[in-house]
């Protein structure tokens, strides 16, 4: 007997489209941020009065890559007062919380960070020699869970106002983004700063019995009066 083909209705064929969009659908949303609430932590070694400048672009760039604040994304924030001796209680307090990723800047934040946790991702936003202070085995592959950008090749630039804060945070927030989407630390190398801005404070330049070429002031991104 010649056997017939199945047609769209016939039910073998319509459980197997239906679990081949269900896996899609179950796929899909796995990618969606949309479809998990995260939990991070913001540690500010200094003072709320002096957060780091470019500190409100993380957030911005956060919620251009689809995670808000009270709908998908709870966020765990300290602040050390500018003591750095506080940095370690701090991070084991959002250790215990059980956070998926510490976002924080500055090196004695990132050690303190690194003593914390083995297995807590960590990114930061800013930080000297990472690998002179052992923080990761190489810019390239860092080899544990810390990542993020260094200054490390910018020192020279310090007293000259230095890479752009903004720039530094926003590429912050595209390292915790990649991690909550399932990427490692591990294999996300140190960024190191590429763009810089020129600041120019004429009050401190007064004080010193300085004067500023005009060509620098038009060449300046900010002028500090």
């Amino acid at each position: 007997m010649r056997a017939g083909r199945l047609g769209s209705g016939h039910p073998i064929l319509f459980s197997l489209v239906a679990a081949v969009a269900a896996l899609a659908l179950h796929s899909a949303h796995a990618a969606d941020p949309a479809q998990k609430v995260a939990r991070i932590a913001f540690i500010n070694p200094y003072s709320p009065a002096t957060a780091a400048p470019g500190s409100l672009e993380f957030w911005a760039r956060l919620q251009e890559l689809g995670w808000v604040q009270g709908k998908n994304l709870i966020v765990e924030t300290r602040s050390a007062e500018g003591r750095i001796d506080r940095l370690p209680a701090l991070m084991a307090d959002v250790v215990a919380k059980k956070v998926d990723v510490i976002v924080t800047r500055g090196t004695p934040a990132a050690i303190a960070a690194k003593n914390a946790t083995t297995e807590i991702p960590i990114v930061v936003a800013s930080m000297g020699d990472p690998v002179g202070t052992g923080l990761v085995a190489t810019l390239a592959r860092p080899g544990g869970n810390l990542t993020g950008l260094s200054l490390q090749g910018t020192l020279e630039f310090y007293g000259k106002y230095s890479a752009d804060p903004a720039i530094l945070f926003r590429r912050a927030a595209d390292y915790v983004d990649k991690i909550l989407r399932g990427a490692k630390p591990a294999d996300l190398p140190v960024e190191q700063a590429t763009q810089f801005k020129l600041v120019v404070n004429l009050k401190t330049a007064k004080a010193l019995g300085l004067t500023i070429p005009e060509s620098i002031l038009l060449r300046a991104d900010e002028v500090i009066r």
